[in-house]
């Protein structure tokens, strides 16, 4: 049945429909997410930022953590005659589909945080199953990877969302991001160092790993945050612009790091990148910005 799914949208393949998916599938990439997620966290609401983030990253996380345990291959690995395109952003193994897991996970919690949630939940539902059926035309994941994807992001979203949003106004948030850090950190090295020296298992963990340095960064960095920097996301329209636009010129430099290391330290070039790229976020660029009078601190 997955296999004569797959064909079908095979049959209807053309340019028009290769780019209409490959349109959508971009919504389940890390651009959108992050670009929204710091514009509203450096801009509008750290407590939504933080949520929006931790909501994704857990889902992420569980995601990669079942991949390997599934150990299913992507159907244009196992069945020749389905045409992969867009398999650059086809890592990792098949089950559970990662892009529908970031739509349903990040648009449903966005959603969550506005006021007209019945009416954005449903956009938000929408966007994502349409970025499912994208990657089933794409030929790099079966129905039931998208379906999986879908309900483990719409559990996370309901579950998670208002928890991390309540949570960062804790008393005990500090703390506990400090230790949920440095275990992410401890856990992320050691994925890092068996990579390394076993590149072959980049299938498995590669993907596990880049989450876990990811959020080992963002959690140290409110950390950081909560006990030195305290910064206010307040400020003119016009400030706002040039310190999204100044923390994003940071990002695009974080993310260069990984070609400064050679073949064989690739995942070492991987886990700096994504660590920074989570503390960067969270804490360092906003004490450069205030350094640079682009933000302000808490009153």
């Amino acid at each position: 049945m997955q296999f004569t799914i797959l064909m079908f949208f095979q049959q209807l393949a053309n340019p028009f429909l290769d780019f209409v998916s490959q349109f959508f599938t971009f919504f389940g990439e890390s651009i959108p997410v992050i670009v929204i997620v710091l514009a509203i966290y450096w801009c509008d609401n750290k407590s939504r930022g933080f949520s929006l983030f931790m909501t994704l990253a857990s889902s992420l996380i569980f995601v990669n953590i079942i991949k390997p345990i599934f150990h299913i291959a992507r159907p244009f690995v196992k069945h020749p005659e389905i045409q992969g395109k867009r398999i650059s952003t086809a890592t990792g193994f098949s089950f559970p589909s990662g892009h529908t897991t970031t739509a349903s996970t990040f648009y449903t919690s966005l959603a969550l945080g506005t006021k007209n949630k019945k009416r954005w939940i449903t956009a938000a539902l929408v966007l994502s199953i349409i970025v499912g059926i994208s990657r089933m035309y794409l030929g790099v994941h079966w129905p039931t990877d998208v379906l999986a994807g879908f309900i483990i992001g719409l559990l996370a979203s309901f579950l998670l969302y208002n928890f991390f949003t309540n949570f960062f106004n804790h008393k005990n948030c500090e703390i506990t991001c400090l230790i949920v850090g440095l275990l992410c950190l401890v856990t992320s090295i050691t994925f890092t160092v068996i990579l390394t020296l076993n590149p072959e298992l980049k299938i498995n963990f590669s993907d596990l790993m880049k989450s876990l340095a990811l959020t080992t960064g963002g959690l140290l960095g409110v950390y950081w945050d909560k006990t030195k920097i305290n910064f206010s996301t307040s400020g003119s329209l016009g400030k706002k612009a040039v310190r999204f636009f100044v923390g994003l010129i940071g990002l695009l430099i974080i993310s260069c790091i990984k070609f400064l290391f050679p073949d064989n330290l690739y995942f070492i070039g991987s886990l700096l990148k994504y660590s920074l790229i989570g503390l960067w976020a969270t804490a360092l660029f906003p004490f450069i910005a205030i350094k640079l009078n682009l933000m302000n601190h808490e009153n």
